[in-house]
């Protein structure tokens, strides 16, 4: 319940709000909870490691809470408020748009942790060796190797161009919204901002988060919002001189 709550988007009046939420302290809470939590099962698994018979246990024991360990941190370290310190860089002309540059961090805490995960999944499985053991250690680490090629699969990158809006989306990986099919842009949030576009005829919003992107969340909104406004200005957008008056947006 509690869970579900918390992932549950709810409009916003900016998309920072997000960051103020209720929600948003109650899953940094959790995270800090998880954290120590984990830390003393791995404690009892170094532990169980001296118990003469028992090193499978405590290899094991020490090998999964290394893994949750390392997914936490990982997830912790992404969803912190970004710190902007100076000017964001400015938009990419790719093709025929324009992409909106993106924070390094959260994507390589992402990938740090899948290859601390799969080490440390590893390790439980081969610590100390027994029948079939590689076979299994080999399976986690291909695992965690699918999910980390994901990250760099799909990207967390918005597209303005003349004909529309392009979306970063699981499956699939992007979806490019028309201009003349958009209704409205709303400010979304749960633990993260998000940017919802409702298309004419539909009361569902397709979202994405904005916790990843360089430009400030309000930023991205406005931009996004005046060329659903303007149609005769939406011809300027293969050049990065169109987004410009929106890249310091405060």
């Amino acid at each position: 319940m509690v869970l579900s709550w918390v992932i549950r988007l709810r409009p916003v009046p900016a998309p920072e709000a997000a960051y103020r939420s209720v929600a948003h302290v109650v899953v940094l809470v959790q995270m800090l909870f998880l954290i120590a939590a984990e830390g003393l099962f791995a404690w009892l698994g170094v532990l169980t490691l001296s118990v003469p018979g028992e090193e499978r246990v405590g290899g094991v024991t020490l090998g999964v809470a290394l893994t949750a360990l390392a997914m936490t941190v990982a997830f912790l370290a992404g969803l912190v408020r970004p710190l902007r310190r100076g000017d964001p860089p400015p938009a990419v002309p790719v093709g025929d748009g324009l992409d909106l540059p993106v924070r390094r961090l959260p994507i390589a805490t992402t990938r740090v942790g899948f290859v601390a995960c799969a080490a440390a999944g590893a390790f439980a499985i081969g610590w100390p060796p027994g029948p079939g053991d590689r076979v299994l250690g080999v399976v986690i680490v291909l695992l965690f190797a699918g999910a980390l090629t994901l990250t760099w699969v799909v990207s967390p990158q918005i597209r303005f161009d003349p004909d529309g809006l392009t979306m970063p989306l699981w499956i699939p990986a992007h979806r490019h919204l028309p201009w003349a099919e958009i209704e409205r842009i709303e400010a979304l949030g749960n633990f993260h901002p998000h940017l919802g576009v409702v298309l004419v005829g539909s009361t569902r919003p397709i979202t994405c988060s904005l916790h990843s992107h360089a430009w400030a969340p309000s930023a991205i909104l406005a931009a996004a919002r005046h060329f659903t406004e303007h149609p005769e200005l939406r011809a300027t957008l293969t050049d990065p001189a169109a987004l410009e008056p929106f890249r310091t947006w405060s």
